[in-house]
């Protein structure tokens, strides 16, 4: 092998190597590129739009001409009817999404019936079981008890 062949060897060595540089280096940007594209796809996922938390609209009831809401959130604290009502309602919307099953939440009434109340304002009180009653939360024998408990906490 003469000089002159050599060179001609080496040459295209040198060529085969600059193509495969070249194709691996356009491999490397294109994972780049792409992995960066999964991070912003990845980010733009996870921040989700500001939901607004509002009330229900409160229906309201004219009585001699003045204008009262039928169920106002009213007192929430332990104890109190609402917060009654409102575990109550807790317990039938799991109940409806399956999370608990019936005898559970049987269970979880009976205990929250046993539970001390006092009472505030008998007549919102009886129109929020009612409500309850009639949206089938609770039964209605649950609803004579809970009536008869409401009923003993206002004297």
């Amino acid at each position: 092998m003469d000089k002159l062949e050599l060179d001609d060897r080496v040459s295209r060595l040198e060529q085969r190597v600059s193509i495969l540089s070249a194709l691996i280096l356009a491999a490397l940007i294109l994972a780049g590129v792409s992995g960066l594209f999964l991070l912003i796809g990845r980010s733009e996922a996870r921040i989700r739009p500001a939901t607004v938390l509002s009330a229900p609209p409160m229906t309201t009831s004219t009585v001699a001409s003045v204008t009262m809401p039928m169920h106002p959130i009213g007192d929430m604290s332990e104890g109190s009817v609402g917060h009654l009502v409102h575990r109550y309602r807790e317990v039938a919307e799991l109940q409806h999404k399956g999370l608990l099953t019936e005898p559970e939440a049987q269970t979880r009434k009976t205990q929250l019936l046993a539970k001390p109340i006092r009472s505030d304002n008998l007549r919102v009180e009886l129109e929020q079981i009612a409500e309850l009653q009639s949206s089938n939360a609770i039964t209605d024998a649950e609803f004579k008890a809970l009536k008869a408990k409401i009923l003993e906490a206002g004297k």
